[in-house]
This record gives structure tokens, sequence and C-alpha cells, in this order.
């Protein structure tokens, strides 16, 4: 477990490569979660389209440099779960939604954290209000044999049950002591460590 604090690499794989990739403060690592903070201004990778546009093609895609603007968010990652919840805030740290990626559980690394997007997510609103993401793009993955029909099964049924939380609590995940968190005035923001694009399979 890392201490809080600790500026860690949170990475996203496919096909042994690294699509995106963000230096994070770690707030808390539990056995139950982990929870992360990605301040203002972060500099970090993530996976585009040849183009630049958004990636519509899992088998053509590349990694480049981008910029956090706007705001910052805390990331609530649960243990042994295929989702992680973002906690999202404007530029005036005013709270703005709910963002939950559905991903593969993270796995550890010695530089921090590893997952798989698995293209389909979840937004919801400061009122409330949910509604899926992506949907397109998650039934394109999956019928080009990027996602396997099992693991699109389990993901939808999670998404069901995530929309139905949210329809019933307003909110995907009890975040209270998270939404009242706070980082502290020292806490600078960090860059990658060399080594981010390294991958050991």
């Amino acid at each position: 477990m890392f201490r809080a604090g600790q500026v860690v690499t949170y990475r996203e794989l496919w096909a042994g490569e690294v699509m995106t990739a963000w230096p994070m403060r770690v707030v808390a690592d539990t056995r139950d979660a982990v929870v992360l903070y990605l301040a203002p201004e972060t500099d970090f990778r993530a996976a585009r389209a040849p183009d630049g546009g958004p990636v519509r093609d899992l088998a053509d895609w590349v990694s480049v440099r981008q910029t956090w603007t706007g705001g910052s968010l805390v990331r609530i990652v649960p243990r042994d779960r295929w989702y992680a919840v973002d906690l999202e805030y404007d530029a005036d740290r005013i709270f703005v939604g709910y963002y939950v990626n559905f991903q593969e559980a993270i796995r550890l690394t010695a530089q921090g954290y590893d997952t798989v997007d698995l293209v389909l997510d979840l937004v919801v609103d400061p009122d409330g209000s949910g509604r899926m993401k992506d949907e397109g793009d998650f039934a394109d993955a999956v019928s080009a044999g990027h996602i396997d029909a099992r693991t699109a099964e389990l993901l939808r049924a999670e998404a069901a049950r995530l929309l139905n939380v949210v329809e019933r609590d307003g909110s995907p995940i009890r975040a209270q002591e998270w939404l009242a968190w706070r980082p502290p005035s020292d806490w600078g923001v960090p860059t990658l460590v060399d080594g981010w694009q390294d991958v050991h399979t």
C-alpha cells in the first residue's frame, strides 16, 4: 500500500501498450479502495485517434501528451470491482458530477496502479440524474472482438446495477467523506516519473 501524499502513476493499458498515464497523489490506500487526487494543470498521457479525435477503433490509436484543465478530481477505485468513480470539480472547486469509468480491477505495480479501460462509462450530474456514455463505441468494441462476450455480459450487468443505484440514491457510491475532502495546500502538481511507458507482463 502507498502512503497518503505519495505520487503514483495510474495507467490504462491496451494490448500490452500504455494508452493513458496520470501522475496522481494518494489520498487513501486501504483494503477496500484506493482514493487518488488529480490536480489541475497536470500533464498526462492520453489515447487519441491518429487524427487527434477520440478513440473509436481500439486497433488504431496513439498516446499523446495532454494537460488536465478546468478543475480537479478525486478518483475512488473499489478494489476487486470493475469500475472507478471520479468526483469532478471545476476551477472554482465546485462539484460538477460523478464520472464512472468501467474497467478491469486495478493491479498494483511498483509505480502505482494499472487497469484496462472497457470503453463504457456512466455520467451522473450533481442533481443525481445518470446516463450511460459511449454505448455505441462499446458495442463496436464487442463486435470487433476487442472485448469478449463474457466480459461484455458482466460489464452490462454491472452498469445496470450502478445505474439502479444512481436512480435510487442520486450517486453511484457513498462519497460524502470525499466530497468534503480538500487537498493539502502543499500538494503541488506532480509529473510522470521515468518509466511510465514500461509494461512488464
